[in-house]
């Protein structure tokens, strides 16, 4: 009979074993899935070099959080953050965000716009010399000027192609402002995204087109002064050589803006943490992606 209890007795601490193993096991699997946490990012095509930039950096010191970052234009980011398809919208417009109610905005770093041509344009001496004024600008992406010869100081006869975005941009909605234009009045060739007008130019030897300073200084394009009040003078803010150029003096050249991040209310939890770093630490990679800091910038 003793046996036999102590033969039930083995089989119960058999059992127990079994269930506190399983336990634990189970919960070993839970713990491990809890801390995995994914940050979705979504929006413009000028602010996500930066955005993945800073999520390489995060995620090498937070290695259980994981972050998703896609393009879409500012457009798309702030309906995602809305609709609650991403926890964070990134946009290069600030009015795009602060028309809507429930969106909290959020300065991250500045940017400007700058005007690009192709590096074999058979008229970039006189373009880099004289530069183009706001009110050339207008009749360009008004439609009225369509050839080079109707630009003042050019007497080259070629048909002009200029490239507007196709997409809902904060840069062509910026870019529209500076010229007092809506987006969907400029006139144009319609492209998606910076690096699409970016491709254009490189492509076309007689094209213009705008572009975030990110995607502005390559061996393939130029940059060209923008007289952006019409006097007829190109000043060392108007004119930029370099990335250095840029930063030393953002505030004065004529097309700088905020980049943003929105959400939707004050972040919290992860988001929050996140968006506490690129503030702070973050601030330190902006310059290395091309763009300014809000820290010591102005």
């Amino acid at each position: 009979m003793e046996e036999m209890k102590e033969k039930g007795m083995g089989k119960i601490g058999i059992l127990l074993v079994i269930v506190i193993i399983i336990t634990i096991v189970g919960t070993g699997f839970t713990l491990v899935f809890a801390e995995k946490e994914t940050l979705k990012i979504s929006g413009s095509t000028t602010v996500r070099p930066l955005a993945r930039k800073w999520r390489n950096e995060f995620m090498k010191e937070n290695p259980n959080i994981r972050i998703s970052v896609k393009g879409g234009g500012s457009g798309q980011g702030v309906s995602d953050v809305k609709g609650g398809l991403s926890n964070i919208g990134m946009s290069s417009s600030k009015t795009l965000v602060t028309k809507e109610n429930d969106l909290v905005l959020h300065l991250m770093a500045y940017d400007a716009i700058l005007l690009i041509v192709n590096e074999k344009n058979p008229i970039l001496n006189i373009l880099k010399e004289n530069g183009i004024k706001q009110s050339t600008l207008q009749k360009i992406y008004s439609g009225k000027t369509t050839n080079w010869k109707d630009i003042p100081g050019i007497e080259r006869n070629q048909t002009l192609f200029n490239y507007r975005r196709s997409d809902k941009s904060g840069t062509g909605e910026v870019f529209a402002g500076f010229l007092r234009m809506t987006q969907g009045e400029l006139e144009g060739i319609g492209v998606h995204g910076n690096l699409g007008i970016k491709e254009a130019i490189i492509s076309n030897k007689w094209g213009i087109g705008f572009v975030g300073a990110k995607y502005a200084f390559d061996n393939s394009i130029e940059v060209i002064p923008l007289d952006g009040n019409n006097d007829g003078e190109i000043t060392d803010y108007e004119r930029i050589e370099n990335f250095n150029d840029l930063t030393s003096d953002i505030e004065n050249y004529p097309i700088q803006r905020g980049l943003y991040f929105a959400t939707k209310g004050e972040p919290t939890g992860m988001t929050g943490t996140f968006m506490e770093w690129c503030k702070n630490e973050g601030q330190s990679y902006i310059s290395e992606i091309g763009y300014v800091p809000i820290t010591g910038s102005r």
